[in-house]
């Protein structure tokens, strides 16, 4: 009975026993038998393995207690983005952010230039318009009081003295000496928006005297690329209409009317380009960068280089929205003028009712719309020199400094 004596006991306690980790005082020295001792170590899966594995396991919670520290510096990670905001805000310290400019900073840039600079921007063209409007204004009414105008809706010439064919040649001159102010003059105004659009960048504004010396320097060649840009748009016209003319005047009407049929598509291609790479970025270019008149063009049409459709329609675009919004402004007060009419007045306070209504519409035609156009060009030549040059570096160092 002593081979019996020695076999393990069969109290699964005991057998639980067997299991235990090695090292424990109870199973080293408890009575296990031999056989489960001496195959602990040559079986392939050992029980001290499996008395580890706890220990392994429970290095997992740690590993995964990481993660919430890892989660936890999401938020820091955000961080940056906010600052990046917070220098794209830093580099607007102007009425435009100092970056390539889209169309909505330009819309936005020129209502805000010419909100927060009145006198350098809607108080200069207001005075070009007044002075490039009252001559015609007075003269038409004066000749048209005196008889004069009747000659244009008359249907009997056989009386039309000398004086009243005077008349209606001053009073169209007159016209003709206005329109060539608003243009010539428009120059400076153009110029004196320019030098706003400037200041306005970096965050200062400017008033109708300041704006004015800053042209100082600059009015001789601004009077001398008023004219060369005017040669040069009135150039095409002129061959143009000398042509059709030759044609018309040897009796080759259908020949003149098919070549004015092809050559207006031309014309307009042609003044598309002359208005892109000569109009619109010359006058900025001379007066902010201090040119010549032929230097001006050139430096506009290089800037111009790689953007013509972009230019084109922005500038298109404005006009027609500023042309919506002085329709909207101006189409009441048009309605004044079949006022006196309606009311049985005297020919004579009709004339100078119609007069005066026509003189109003022009002033805030060109109060408004001279000078928005004026800084969206201004806009667009600071927005070439931005991406041709890095122009924004320049300007944002300017504006730190002062």
């Amino acid at each position: 009975m002593a081979g019996h004596e020695q076999t393990p006991p069969s109290d699964p306690s005991d057998a639980n026993r067997g299991w235990a980790a090695p090292g424990d005082p109870a199973t080293a020295q408890g009575g296990q038998a031999p056989g489960w001792s001496g195959q602990a170590g040559q079986s392939p899966y050992p029980q001290p393995g499996y008395g580890q594995v706890p220990p392994s396991y429970g290095l997992v919670p740690p590993s995964y207690g990481q993660v919430p520290p890892s989660y936890g510096q999401v938020p820091p990670s955000y961080g940056p983005p906010a600052q990046f905001g917070t220098r794209q805000a830093a580099h607007k310290p102007g009425a435009v952010p100092l970056r390539p400019l889209g169309l909505g900073d330009l819309l936005d840039g020129a209502v805000k230039i010419v909100r927060i600079n009145p006198g350098a921007t809607i108080g200069a063209s207001t005075l070009l318009g007044a002075v490039a409007i009252t001559v015609p204004a007075v003269v038409s009414t004066v000749f048209g009081l005196g008889g004069s105008l009747d000659l244009l809706v008359s249907e009997d010439s056989t009386f039309v003295s000398d004086s009243d064919v005077m008349g209606l040649v001053l009073t169209g001159l007159s016209w003709v000496f206005g329109l060539l102010l608003l243009s010539f003059g428009g120059v400076y105004v153009q110029a004196m928006v320019a030098h706003t659009v400037q200041a306005a960048a970096i965050g200062r504004t400017l008033t109708l005297a300041q704006a004015w010396a800053a042209t100082r320097g600059q009015r001789a060649r601004l009077l001398g690329l008023a004219l060369l840009l005017g040669l040069i748009g009135s150039a095409p016209v002129a061959v143009f209409v000398v042509v059709v003319a030759l044609f018309a005047s040897s009796g080759m009407f259908g020949s003149a009317l098919a070549l004015a049929l092809v050559v207006i598509p031309v014309l307009i291609a042609v003044y598309a380009w002359y208005f892109v790479k000569v109009y619109t970025l010359s006058v900025p270019a001379l007066a902010v960068e201090d040119l010549r008149p032929l230097a001006a063009i050139s430096r506009g049409s290089r800037l111009s280089r790689g953007h013509f459709w972009r230019i084109l329609g922005t500038v298109l675009l404005v006009s027609i929205l500023v042309q919506i919004a002085l329709s909207l402004i101006t189409m009441p007060i048009g309605f004044l003028a079949v006022v006196p009419p309606l009311a049985g007045a005297s020919e004579a306070t009709t004339l100078v009712s119609l007069v005066a209504v026509q003189a109003l519409t022009l002033l805030i035609t060109t109060s408004l719309s001279v000078p928005v156009m004026a800084a969206v060009a201004a806009l667009l030549h600071l927005d070439m020199r931005i991406r041709h040059e890095a122009y924004d570096v320049e300007l944002l160092t300017r504006s730190t400094s002062s």
